[in-house]
């Protein structure tokens, strides 16, 4: 196995705190992974991650059971393998089948993908399989999600003659960091902090259940499981979450801009053919700051 590009040793305390994650999820998952390729590739990440607070803030809020199955089918393990796909090969043909303009594009970017999530697409470079992107900042599915929507539009791209290039340039490509997609759209400058305040606004609860949703990609059953509730539960307070940004939304666009309801919507109009609302609520949160999203490379 290729190294990993060379980073600053971890601290003693941060080497330890990796070792102890190892030593619980590979109690819980058994799946035979190495310790020290665990704490190589933790390192790495979290060397290449932490900001003001610190490796170990870093540490606390990566994916570290996602990069544990994904680490050991990566190195060697067949269980692991035939249990990701258990997990993901439905979701990532559904995500195919959702993004893609048709059938049989869907189909060929379901297979190019899960044939390249372990296996090298270069010979000669094992580390070219997908999964060593995968450095746990988010969830596994939210990884998912967003290297299926890329390659969708690569694939898309490539059937597409040059001369009609120019109709994909509403897409927006999902390696750009949210702010930008959202400053880069037309008029949605003045808009950007307005996305930032409505957010500010919510509670920490609801601000936890966003996050449980659009950063980890949970399903409202494994939501409702985690905290105690009935899934009709969470699929009531999701909602009643995106009424009350778009209500802040719209009362901060009036007071601050002018803009009324009706011309508000009139003026993100645009903005809704490129982002659907799941995007829309994943930007307002980026832009407040809450977490790097998956989209930028992990």
């Amino acid at each position: 196995m290729s190294a990993l590009p060379p980073t600053a040793a971890p601290s003693p305390e941060v080497q330890q705190a990796i070792e102890a994650a190892w030593a619980t999820l590979d109690a819980e998952q058994g799946l035979g992974l190495p310790c020290d390729a665990f704490v190589a590739h933790v390192a790495h990440t979290v060397a290449r991650r932490a900001g003001p607070e610190g490796p170990l803030a870093c540490l606390a809020q990566l994916a570290l059971g996602d990069v544990y199955l994904a680490q050991a089918g990566l190195h060697g393990s067949e269980r692991a393998v035939r249990r990701f796909f258990e997990q993901h090969a439905e979701y990532i043909r559904s995500r195919c089948a959702k993004v893609a303009d048709g059938s049989e594009l869907a189909q060929e970017v379901a297979d190019e993908l899960l044939t390249s999530l372990f296996m090298p697409r270069r010979p000669e470079d094992p580390r070219s399989a997908r999964l060593w992107s995968y450095g746990g900042l988010g969830s596994l599915r939210g990884w998912l999600k967003v290297t299926t929507r890329r390659l969708v539009l690569d694939r898309a791209r490539q059937r597409r003659p040059a001369a009609s290039e120019a109709a994909f340039d509403h897409l927006q490509d999902p390696r750009a960091r949210a702010d930008d997609r959202l400053a880069g759209l037309d008029g949605a400058a003045r808009l950007r902090p307005l996305f930032v305040e409505s957010v500010n606004a919510l509670s920490a609860d609801e601000v936890r259940l966003l996050r449980k949703s659009y950063r980890d990609q949970l399903v409202l059953r494994e939501i409702a499981d985690e905290l105690g509730v009935q899934p009709s539960t969470i699929f009531r307070r999701l909602n009643r979450i995106r009424e009350k940004i778009w209500a802040a939304f719209t009362r901060r666009a009036e007071a601050e801009l002018g803009l009324s309801p009706r011309a508000l919507r009139d003026q993100l109009s645009h903005l809704a053919d490129h982002l659907d609302l799941d995007d829309l609520l994943q930007v307002a949160l980026v832009l407040a700051g809450l977490r790097p999203w998956p989209w930028r490379p992990a």
